[in-house]
């Protein structure tokens, strides 16, 4: 029987949701090609629909107000207006960052099959602008009276970018902490957790597991669990980076606790 324990689990869910966030990042690339590309025609019609309206402040008729802003475009232009621009310059950059995004998620995938942690940081540069922006795109809609396929757009825009592919960013950033050795843990499997001086005898070089069978004490009572057998010779490189931390912290703490002591006894 394999006997696994929570950071193996933890491990192998984020490998398999990995592969998850990958198949709903390609899809969610074509689906927002098609939408975005939409959406860019649906806010450019919007744009002609407040052109050759009266302005205002001068009474003329302005012709050319959205596609050719003047100087003083911002004292003459309406907050529909106004709207429409800011909507027209976000759904611009989220197709832009869409299609910088597709082979972004090829490198993520490639760098979790790899282990390669610089292969997937850049995937966060592009998957949390867009659900920035795409969220804010849709509640921006929302500000206005719209109805139809145009509020069934923005509802659905809204669910795949933030519930959607917000845990995916979780996810990838879950496993991206694994590989760069932060989510570690100091148990071993079934919860048996390290003796200290176990550690010490780790930190000088294991030579092999009877070894650790003897500093454990499981040998004489023969009460070995059976994970024992799969613990390897050499512990890996990031929990000794680990234990050498603690260890300078815990040598750090000593030394300012006997200076303390020192000055208060001369006092």
């Amino acid at each position: 029987m394999i006997h696994l324990n929570a950071c193996d689990v933890l491990v192998l869910l984020l490998e398999f949701g990995i592969l998850q966030v990958f198949a709903l990042s390609r899809i969610y690339c074509f689906i927002q090609f098609g939408l975005l590309g939409w959406q860019v025609q649906v806010v450019k019609e919007w744009q002609w629909h407040w052109e050759n309206r009266e302005l205002p402040a001068t009474g003329a008729i302005d012709q050319y107000q959205a596609r050719f802003p003047g100087l003083y475009a911002r004292y003459t232009e309406t907050p529909e207006t106004r709207k429409i621009n800011a909507l027209y310059a976000i759904v611009l950059i989220c197709v832009g960052l869409t299609i910088i995004h597709l082979p972004n998620s090829i490198a993520m995938l490639y760098g979790c099959n790899k282990s390669f942690p610089n292969w997937i940081f850049p995937w966060f540069f592009t998957s949390i602008p867009l659900i920035i922006l795409c969220t804010v795109y849709s509640v921006l809609w929302w500000s206005g009276d719209i109805f139809a396929e145009q509020l069934t757009f923005s509802v659905f825009e809204f669910i795949i970018s933030l519930a959607a592919n917000g845990i995916g960013v979780v996810l990838v950033f879950l496993y991206y902490q694994r590989l760069r050795g932060k989510l570690l843990s100091e148990r071993t499997g079934n919860g048996y957790s390290i003796n200290e001086n176990i550690s010490s005898t780790r930190h000088s070089k294991i030579k092999n597991k009877r070894k650790l069978k003897n500093d454990l004490n499981f040998e004489q009572q023969q009460q070995l669990p059976p994970w024992i057998k799969s613990l390897p010779n050499k512990p890996p490189k990031a929990i000794e980076r680990k234990l050498r931390r603690k260890e300078r912290k815990e040598m750090e703490l000593g030394r300012r606790y006997e200076t303390k002591r020192r000055k208060n006894n001369l006092n």
